[in-house]
């Protein structure tokens, strides 16, 4: 017997974080407590900077394959970051004009907990057990990291906030972190050669496969439908950066080369980026 698909409470979940964009759209399974979700309708596209092009056709098809209105969807998630600038940027006006049509609330999802929470789900630890660290590092540019370790099992506990660390410090960072710890993510995925040497004599440290390096479409929907409900609001998700753009730090030289002031420019700047949809 087919089961029916309600007509309003659905949660769409947006990521753009790194290379792959990411859409789920579903809702709770019914009898499966915090556990389970039931994806409708799930698309990844390894074109994250081309998502405006991408998301609202999308949208619109799934919605009329699966013979709903738009507004029956009335919670948006988003990973909020640390992440690519464009990508983020990219998600955050997506769903602050989705919201707005659609009256839906908002949640953002940081995406360094997602990590190592699929990562933690992927290892199938027995229930209550202790099992060391979990480190993400994520690729913020050449060289530099998106970093933050959870102790893990069971659940996941933050042991720091979100860091941004050049490889070097990260290492160090790692090596001083006592007990076992297992680390993934694209920032491990990008440096293997130069995390397996810098921690070749550490002796409690596990690289994870390459493939953990992303939380697939449906995890990401699970995640969003285990959040409490008073993380959903009215208010719009700031993307979180952690760090300048490369744009930000070569504003100067490029304000000099089109014969602007540099400090104009950035307050220019600055303005823009602080504007909401209104």
């Amino acid at each position: 017997m087919q089961k029916e698909t309600p007509a309003s409470g659905l949660t769409l979940v947006l990521n753009a974080a790194e290379e792959r964009l990411m859409l789920a759209l579903g809702h709770a399974a019914q009898g499966s407590g915090e556990s389970g979700a039931q994806v409708l309708f799930a698309q990844e596209w390894r074109a994250a900077g081309q998502g405006a092009e991408l998301l609202a056709p999308t949208l619109d098809y799934s919605l009329k394959a699966l013979g709903l209105r738009p507004g029956c969807i009335d919670k948006i998630a988003l990973v909020n970051g640390p992440g690519s600038f464009t990508g983020l940027r990219l998600c955050a006006l997506s769903a602050a004009a989705l919201a707005r049509c659609l009256a839906a609330r908002q949640a953002a999802i940081p995406y360094l907990p997602l990590l190592a929470a699929a990562a933690l789900e992927g290892l199938a630890l027995p229930h209550g057990r202790e099992e060391g660290q979990l480190w993400a590092l994520t690729h913020a540019r050449r060289g530099l990291v998106h970093a933050q370790g959870f102790a893990a099992g069971p659940g996941l506990s933050p042991l720091c906030g979100p860091l941004v660390l050049n490889l070097e410090e990260a290492a160090a960072l790692l090596r001083g972190s006592c007990g076992p710890k297992r680390i993934l993510g694209s920032g491990v995925n990008r440096n293997r050669d130069f995390f397996r040497t810098a921690l070749a004599d550490d002796g409690q440290t596990q690289i994870l496969p390459a493939e953990q390096a992303q939380p697939a479409p449906a995890f990401l929907l699970r995640y969003a439908l285990r959040l409490p409900d008073s993380a959903y609001a009215g208010e719009d998700i700031e993307p979180l950066y952690l760090r300048a753009s490369e744009a930000e730090e070569n504003l100067p030289r490029a304000a000099q080369g089109s014969g602007q002031e540099a400090e104009r420019t950035r307050a220019r700047l600055a303005l823009l980026l602080q504007r909401k949809i209104s």
